[in-house]
């Protein structure tokens, strides 16, 4: 099982503030009761490896798109760390005034002292702090 730097558990804690949000404005499944949580550097680490994995996915318009890689890098979060920490979300994007359907991934990172919820992209492997709400969820798996 790989290391982690703080495990948290569905409720009782500050977690409920965000399940509650995810139960309330989307559909939502939580399906583990505690949720492993890499440290910050642990997690930018995992997306590192991840990044040079995506060297050998290639995008496919409707057969291999943002779904296929958001379920992919859930997948492999597990794998990498066995963390479970990292969910898939489907809803609305919006940039520069257009909005369109996509699927991301929401990710608990410990950061100084507290979980964080970071917005991953996992076609680039990039993530966006939570304060960042162009994205839209509409359903999350985690």
């Amino acid at each position: 099982m790989g290391d982690f730097a703080s495990r948290v558990r569905v409720w009782g804690s500050w977690f409920d503030v965000l399940v509650w949000y995810l139960r309330f404005f989307t559909k939502s499944l939580f399906v583990d009761e505690w949720y492993y949580v890499p440290s910050r550097d642990d997690f930018e680490a995992m997306l590192e490896e991840w990044r040079r994995r995506l060297q050998s996915l290639r995008y496919i318009g409707d057969r291999f798109d943002c779904d296929d890689y958001a379920v992919a890098f859930k997948a492999f979060a597990s794998e990498y760390g066995c963390w479970n920490s990292v969910g898939f979300v489907g809803g609305i994007l919006c940039v520069d005034g257009e909005c369109v359907g996509h699927a991301w991934n929401l990710a608990l990172v410990h950061d100084n002292g507290a979980v964080r919820v970071v917005h991953v992209e996992p076609q680039v492997g990039d993530y966006i702090e939570e304060s960042d709400w162009s994205y839209r969820p509409q359903f999350t798996f985690m």
